[in-house]
């Protein structure tokens, strides 16, 4: 068995010339750029901020501590391990109440396809552990049993689940960790600035000369290359692929984005999904649900919704995106647009 584990690296094209260069900015006034890296959530995570405040990235880290110690189903401390190891309703905190009312209310809308629940199946394929394997089916077909969104009970801040589900905030943690992170930025009157964590990116306002922030989407098919990139201001920017996490084994190809209906990986057309959007949390969540959901589910997804937009990649190397994207996205590939 080969194992190929791939962080998913979104870059961040910053174009910085003139007066920022000199730290300057007629709206901002005098700033410079506060930089740091850290490894948080099990991903590296970039912060990049313009501003004289030199105690700004203490308390962004500070903030993405915290959360990992309340979400880290593995910190026996944590909201999620008690929720996963106690028999009794628990009592949470209210950021993790929040995170897990938004994803029951989108695993509702997608039917499913996004399902706290999955962790008893991430765990039997490794993806948890990273120690990976190909569970039998007898396996899949009694864990699966346990993974069923409607059991989750949340009443204000107490959660009750049936005994043997098990949580997992994987697929919509990073992206609310993103949304806090961005109101703390704002709240201390910064208005220029970018947070990758682990490839969900969140843009703040837009470039110190006032131009937008260019974002790059992979190319799922090599690992050197863009596809594209999408211009934003105020958005977060979050993409769910085949090629971030996964291994091969007997000549197949095994990745992390599993279908909570069949307890596999979800296989469909699609190769990437990119969520543009308003709020983190929902970006993250929309883009594993729409992976799973494949490619003419997601697109009728769009056309009921449309609170969002988005850039899909098939598996036979096709691009579409959404209507509001047609003056944003760039891409030397060929694309079409989702009516």
């Amino acid at each position: 068995m080969r194992i190929n584990r791939l962080i998913l690296i979104v870059f961040v094209c910053m174009f910085i010339s003139g007066c920022e260069q000199n730290g300057y900015n007629k709206s901002q006034g005098s700033t410079e750029l506060q930089t740091k890296t850290i490894f948080a959530m099990d991903t590296a995570m970039q912060f990049q901020i313009y501003t004289s405040r030199s105690d700004i990235i203490d308390l962004l880290e500070n903030e993405i501590k915290h959360l990992d110690r309340l979400f880290d189903r593995g910190n026996s401390e944590s909201d999620i391990y008690l929720i996963n190891n106690t028999s009794a309703p628990i009592t949470v905190a209210d950021d993790t109440a929040t995170v897990i009312n938004t994803a029951l209310e989108i695993s509702s809308q997608t039917d499913g396809a996004f399902d706290i629940s999955i962790a008893p199946i991430m765990d039997a394929w490794g993806f948890y552990t990273h120690d990976y394997v190909i569970p039998d089916t007898s396996v899949i077909d009694e864990l699966i049993k346990n993974v069923n969104y409607h059991e989750i009970s949340l009443n204000a801040n107490t959660v009750c689940t049936p005994d043997n589900m098990m949580l997992d905030l994987g697929g919509i943690a990073k992206g609310f960790a993103a949304d806090k992170l961005v109101k703390i930025i704002e709240d201390n009157d910064i208005n220029s600035g970018i947070i990758s964590l682990g490839g969900n990116i969140a843009a703040i306002g837009s470039k110190p000369d006032g131009s937008q922030w260019s974002v790059a989407i992979q190319d799922p098919f090599n690992s050197d290359k863009y596809i594209g990139a999408v211009s934003v201001a105020d958005k977060a920017v979050v993409t769910s692929g085949a090629y971030q996490r996964y291994f091969e084994s007997g000549g197949n190809i095994y990745h992390h984005i599993i279908d909570p209906h069949t307890g596999y990986p979800a296989d469909n057309d699609i190769a990437s999904v990119t969520i543009i959007s308003d709020n983190g949390t929902t970006a993250d969540a929309l883009s594993t649900a729409l992976f799973v959901m494949g490619m003419d589910n997601a697109a009728d997804y769009y056309r009921k919704h449309q609170s969002f937009d988005a850039v899909f990649i098939t598996k036979e190397n096709e691009i579409y995106i959404t209507p509001g994207l047609k003056n944003s996205f760039k891409s030397e590939n060929t694309f079409s647009v989702i009516e």
